[in-house]
């Protein structure tokens, strides 16, 4: 166990099964650190020549890491890499939409196609993204069709163990993958998230409340009432911040910290939330490495570990993670 550092660049966001975490526009956000929230305007100095200045871009000396609209609305909603980590492989894409992966690879599930895309998710022995064109495309083990994804577009993609779930962009789910326990067999609506664990769903209806379908092992498909900001695999923030969890609670996952967060993100066995300083809480079960200090734009737990994006663009990981690192 270890704890590893990718400088990596610029990236588009994923869902994935380790719960990913819903974003939202960021207006007016600290990229260059100097405390004042950036205007977006240049000063017209430029010292990494990647085409931003130094009060617009988030590391002014690392020419890959730069902000990026990846919704397309005109608002920078992104700085750096993106990742998510799965069962025992994790992939993430560049500042190009190019997917890399590591860890575990019997299955394929940890080598890619060239992209570009515009999100990935890291299942158990596979992998989707979701293309430029919104098309899914699937990678790794098909033994049960859970790499055998229906005709887009979508806005996003999650996968699970046997698996995978894609949000149409007109707010329709649909899962396909292992039919067991009903895990393929989504609640009819329009949905604004999505987010897989291991053999079960959740999901944002577009009025907030959390909706899931699957192995309802412990309460997993029973989420509380309420409306929820962000909803991931075992986990909600409601407006103010506040976690709700739900589920198996052998570890303590289901005891969120009573701090304000402002993302959140499950993982097979435990959650991990970013505060609204920027830092990292996590709890459940133990990955043999607490969660780095430092501010962060986002967390992404997995199975075994845990994967974060510093607020300068570049990803840490920390648990029990395969592979090399890329």
């Amino acid at each position: 166990m270890r704890t590893l550092v990718l400088w990596l660049g610029t990236g588009l966001w994923a869902a994935g099964c380790g719960g990913g975490e819903a974003r939202k526009d960021t207006v007016g956000v600290d990229w260059d650190g100097d405390g004042t929230p950036d205007s977006g305007l240049d000063d017209g100095v430029d010292g990494d020549g990647d085409g931003f200045g130094v009060d617009r871009d988030c590391d002014d000396s690392d020419p890959s890491i730069f902000p990026v609209d990846t919704d397309g609305d005109g608002s920078r909603d992104r700085c750096g890499w993106t990742v998510d980590p799965g069962n025992y492989h994790t992939c993430a894409l560049d500042s190009a939409g190019a997917p890399h992966c590591w860890g575990r690879d019997d299955d394929g599930q940890a080598s890619p196609p060239a992209g570009p895309f515009r999100s990935v998710s890291a299942g158990g022995a596979h992998t989707c993204a979701v293309a430029l064109d919104g098309e899914v495309v699937c990678w790794g083990n098909d033994a049960v069709g859970q790499a055998s994804p229906p005709a887009g577009p979508f806005s996003e993609v999650t996968c699970g163990t046997e698996h995978s779930c894609g949000l149409r962009t007109t707010g329709e789910l649909v899962c396909w993958g292992s039919t067991r326990d009903g895990r393929t067999s989504p609640p009819a609506g329009a949905f604004t998230s999505v987010r897989a664990s291991v053999a079960h769903t959740c999901a944002r209806t577009q009025t907030g409340e959390a909706r899931c379908f699957g192995r309802a092992d412990d309460g997993a498909t029973a989420p509380p009432a309420g409306v929820f900001e962000q909803v991931s695999s075992t986990c909600a923030l409601d407006t103010a911040g506040s976690a709700s969890c739900w589920g198996d609670d052998y570890y303590g996952q289901t005891a969120p910290p009573a701090v304000a967060l402002r993302s959140i993100s499950s993982g097979a066995v435990h959650n991990c939330g970013v505060d609204t300083h920027g830092a990292l809480h996590c709890w459940g079960y133990d990955v043999g490495e607490p969660a780095p200090s430092g501010t962060f734009q986002s967390v992404h737990a997995g199975m075994f570990h845990s994967c974060g994006v510093r607020s300068s663009g570049s990803i840490e990981c920390w648990g029990d993670m395969e592979g090399a690192v890329p």
